[in-house]
Order: structure tokens, then C-alpha cells, then sequence
């Protein structure tokens, strides 16, 4: 027996199609980066233009077809067979490269009965297309057949190598899957696509719908990065995907508005970039609706790809459900390395360190708003409610007290008002003496790799003053009415005449006293008004008479 021969088994390529991903939508996504990918080549050689540069697919419904086009470098013909038949072998370096693991390509052999690559180079009159039999594939593949198979056999029996004459001047690369499985309709579906290469692919913002879009680009600009985007069309709208942002969304059956940004960054301890974020400032009114899912959450890219999805991040969160109420992106770097799903990242050295720096800001600034704005809402209701009994007790003291038992009365209103007051308040300031503008900040500059990271420009939404200055001046308010109430000498006896004397006021007092502790407030209020009237009216009468 050699110890030097390595049997692989067919099986092998099942698991690297079939098996790797659970959202068949992914094969998009893949074929896309390895389009980008070609494209920069393109350009980084100089025989084409980034205005030129473009990648187009078409889903035909009725054939049951997907092409996938790009118009970047292309696969000469003497490395076209290696490149596109060999597994797990590819070149391209995973810190410049969106696919760099050379399986990727492949992932479109589970979903379709035929798959085709069609490409040519610059300079070169040959065209190359490979064709892989999928369904034959599937049928090597099944458990208990053709076991004499491994996978190199299996693979050279369902692909068949053509070369034909093509214009020199041409560069491209084509993707077709052909007869896709009624199984995976979704793949069919032009506004599902459109929708998921939206959140996924590396597309520019819509500007005109997100008017944030260039603060972002700038901001990345500022750290020397650039917005890697890519013109992708679909079908034959005209236009190019965008990414899916814009400057509303719905929350509890209501509009919520991006009133801003907030830009923040981390490092590792040796100050290399690791990632630069941001994410709306808004009001915070709740999770948002599954309506504007597409913009939900807060998201890692790289290279602007997306790497996950809206949840991928939720338990980076104090409550997984808080990821719900942000829209945000994080653009990441250094060398964290996308796993082979695209759905998270190879647990490396930098992805502890990524881990490390970011959750610190997410667990005790982003999962604080909720509650923070929860309370800034209802501290706002308390006031504005507390503003108008101010004004009803004010202009019941205007009138005049009835009885000692209206009295007491009011300052009870006044003592449940500054109870209502204080509860609401943010625990931070109860205290009257810390009734100052309340402010979460985001540490700064810290040498600590968990809290180096630094908020830019100023934030409503992290400087977020929670009408302390105005709760302490109804506090204030509150104090001095209080006073008022327990030290008012004006009367509603004050009314009668003059004619009547202090002892039949006093008397009055006391019957005023007796219909307070009876009648209803509107009652009581009308009798006693009446009861003035009628005695004033009286006196009056007599002194006419005389």
C-alpha cells in the first residue's frame, strides 16, 4: 500500500455545491464577485474604463435561463480549462479578491440542469466554453451508483471543452444556467433578484432616494477607502441596481425619517484600520417593519459586498431584537476573511480582534437608544401634559379658591404633577441638582482595543439632550405654584360685595366648603358661581331701590 496517493472522493463535489449553501440566491452573489473581480484585472490593466465597466444579467422566466455577463478581463485559452474545471485551486489572493477560493464558480451546478462558460481575452481570436452536464453529474452522485467513481472521473465526464474564432478586440466572461429546477423558482423571480442583489451586491446608493449617500463616500474617502461599486443591470431597465437605503421607513404603521448620520471607526492595538461604520440617526420609534427589511439592520461589508445578512450582527446587541431598530453598514478591512458561505468570517486573529473592538459599541451605545428615546418620548408626553394642568391650576387659582377642601384639592393636583414629573425623568437625572442636559458619548481615543472607537461630528442621537432644561423648569413651575396654592388669600368670597361683612364671608366660606365636599367640581363650580351672582345681584337691587 503507498502512503503517497490520496484518493478523492465524488462525493467531495456535492458537498462543495449542493451542500454549501442553504439560500440557492447565493449563486448571484458569486458569480457577481468573480465579475467584479475580472473588471478591477480590467482596469488595473488598462484596457478598460471604470464609466465603461458593467455586468449584466438576464433571467428569462419562460426558457428557464440565467446569463451572467461582465465585460472585464476574461480567461485566455490556454488557462480557461484549468481555471474553470479545476476545484479549490484558485490564485487570487484573498485580501485583493472578492472569490478567491476557486469553488464558487460551481455553485450554480445545483440548480440547473446545464451550465455553461462562455469567455475570451484581449489580443486573442478564440472564444472557450465549457459546458458541465449537471444532470449527469446529479445522477454520478447518487448514493450506491457508479462507486468505481471518483472525482476527477466524475468531473471529466460531464464536461466537454469547445474553442471557436472570436474578435480580438473582445474581453468578457459569460455565466448560463440552463433549465433551472422548478425547485429553485426563485432564482426565476426578476424582482426577488432584483431586491436581493440590491442589499448583497457592490452597487452605488440611489442619491437621489438617500441623500446621505455622499457623506459616506466621503467619509470613506476621508480614511482612504473608496465606495467599491459596480454597474449591474438587470434585464432591460436602463438603469443600474442601487443599494436599497433612502431616507424613510415604517415604524408601528408610521413614518420614521434619517435626519443624519453618525460615522464612527476601530483599530487594532497596532493602529491598522479594521473597519469604518455608520448608521442613521433617527427617532427610534421601534423595530423597524419587515416592509423595509432591505434596509434593516446593521450590516458588515467587504469590498461592498454584503457578508450575511440583516442578522448576522444581532448578537453583537445586549437584545439580538435592537439590531431591528438600526440602518447602518460597517465597511470592513485588514484581514478579516469572508467563510466559504459568505454568510460570516473565518474565526481568525483579526475577526477575535474585530470582535473585541466593535461589540464594546454596539452593546453600550447602539443598544441603548431604544430605551434612551423610549424614555426621551415619554419624559415628552409627561411635560407637555404637566404644561397644560399647570396652566388649568393656574387659572383656577386666577378665579379664586372656594373652600380650604378646594384648596387641598389643588395642591394634591400640584403634588401628583411633581410625582408624574420625577418618574419620568432618566434615572441619571431625578435629582434636581442634576437636572442637566443628559448626553451619552461614545468613548474617545481610548488605548484599550474593546473602546477605541471614535464617534465623528456631532450626533442629536449620541449628545441627545432629553428635554432636561425643560423639565427642570417645570420643576421650578411646579415649586412655586405649589406655594401659590398653600399661601393664596384670594377667595371667592372676594366677589360679594363689599356691603356684605367679613363674618357672612366666612360663613359663606364654610357653605362653599360643604358643596365642595358634595358636588362634582362642574357642579359645585356653577352653584357657588351662581350663589355670587344671586347675592351681588341682591345688594345691588337694594341699593337702587334707595
Amino acid at each position: 500500500m503507498s502512503n503517497t496517493d490520496v484518493k478523492i472522493g465524488k462525493f467531495a463535489l456535492e458537498s462543495l455545491t449542493t451542500g454549501m449553501y442553504a439560500d440557492p440566491r447565493i449563486i448571484y452573489r458569486e458569480y457577481i464577485q468573480n465579475c467584479t473581480d475580472a473588471i478591477d484585472e480590467a482596469i488595473k490593466k488598462g484596457i478598460l474604463s471604470k464609466e465603461d465597466a458593467q455586468i449584466n444579467i438576464r433571467i428569462d422566466l419562460k426558457k428557464k435561463q440565467i446569463i451572467i455577463t461582465d465585460n472585464g478581463i476574461g480567461i485566455d485559452s490556454e488557462n480557461a480549462w484549468n481555471y474553470l474545471v479545476g476545484i479549490g485551486d484558485s490564485e487570487k489572493s484573498h485580501t485583493e479578491m472578492r472569490g478567491f477560493r476557486g469553488i464558487g464558480r460551481l455553485g450554480g451546478i445545483s440548480y440547473c440542469n446545464k451550465l455553461t462558460f462562455v469567455t475570451s481575452s484581449l489580443g486573442e481570436k478564440v472564444k472557450t466554453e465549457i459546458v458541465w452536464d449537471c444532470a449527469k453529474l446529479r445522477e454520478l452522485l447518487q448514493p450506491g451508483k457508479y462507486t468505481d467513481y471518483d472525482l476527477k472521473r466524475a468531473v471529466l465526464e460531464v464536461t466537454t471543452l469547445n474553442q471557436t474564432n472570436e474578435d480580438s478586440e473582445k474581453h468578457y466572461f459569460k455565466v448560463i444556467l440552463e433549465e433551472v429546477n422548478e425547485k429553485y423558482s426563485s432564482l426565476l423571480n426578476e424582482g426577488e433578484i432584483r431586491t436581493y442583489l440590491s442589499e448583497v451586491a457592490p452597487v452605488p446608493f440611489n442619491h437621489q432616494r438617500f441623500i446621505y449617500a455622499g457623506q459616506v463616500e466621503d467619509k470613506l474617502s476621508y480614511y482612504g477607502k473608496v465606495h467599491e461599486e459596480y454597474n449591474i443591470y438587470l434585464n432591460d431597465d436602463p438603469n443600474p441596481i442601487f443599494k436599497p437605503y433612502k431616507t424613510w421607513f415604517w415604524v408601528d404603521n408610521k413614518k420614521d425619517h434619517i435626519v443624519g448620520l453618525e460615522f464612527f471607526d476601530g483599530y487594532d492595538k497596532e493602529g491598522n484600520l479594521l473597519f469604518v461604520g455608520w448608521y442613521a440617526k433617527t427617532n427610534w420609534y421601534g423595530q423597524i417593519e419587515n416592509r423595509d427589511r432591505e434596509i434593516r439592520g446593521l450590516r458588515i461589508r467587504k469590498k461592498n459586498i454584503l457578508i450575511g445578512d440583516e442578522k448576522t450582527l444581532d448578537s453583537f446587541f445586549s437584545e439580538t431584537r435592537f439590531n431591528k431598530w438600526v440602518i447602518g453598514e460597517i465597511y470592513v478591512y485588514s484581514d478579516l476573511i469572508p467563510n466559504a458561505r459568505r454568510d460570516y468570517f473565518e474565526e481568525n486573529e483579526s475577526y477575535w480582534t474585530f470582535k473585541e473592538v466593535l461589540e464594546p459599541f454596539t452593546r453600550k451605545t447602539l443598544s441603548k437608544f431604544p430605551r434612551i428615546f423610549s424614555e426621551k418620548r415619554k419624559l415628552n408626553k409627561v411635560l407637555n401634559n404637566a404644561s397644560d394642568e399647570i396652566t388649568e391650576i393656574e387659572e383656577e387659582l386666577e378665579k379664586g379658591i372656594t373652600s380650604e377642601v378646594k384648596r387641598r384639592d389643588l395642591c394634591n393636583k400640584v403634588h401628583t404633577l411633581k410625582k408624574q414629573v420625577r418618574k419620568a425623568l432618566p434615572k441619571e437625572i431625578k435629582k434636581p441638582a442634576d437636572l442637566q442636559p443628559y448626553k451619552l458619548k461614545i468613548e474617545q481615543g481610548s488605548s484599550s482595543i474593546s473602546s477605541n472607537i471614535q464617534g465623528n461630528g456631532t450626533n442629536t442621537s449620541i449628545t441627545s439632550r432629553i428635554n432636561s432644561e425643560k423639565a427642570k423648569e417645570l420643576l421650578n413651575k411646579i415649586n412655586e405654584l405649589e406655594n401659590k396654592v398653600i399661601n393664596s388669600k384670594n377667595y371667592r368670597t372676594n366677589e360679594l360685595s363689599s356691603a356684605y361683612s367679613k363674618d357672612i364671608k366666612k360663613v359663606l366660606r364654610h357653605v362653599f366648603e360643604i358643596i365642595d365636599n358634595h358636588c362634582s367640581c362642574s357642579n359645585s363650580n356653577e352653584l357657588i358661581n351662581v350663589i355670587i351672582q344671586q347675592l351681588n345681584e341682591k345688594v345691588s337691587g337694594k341699593a337702587k331701590k334707595a
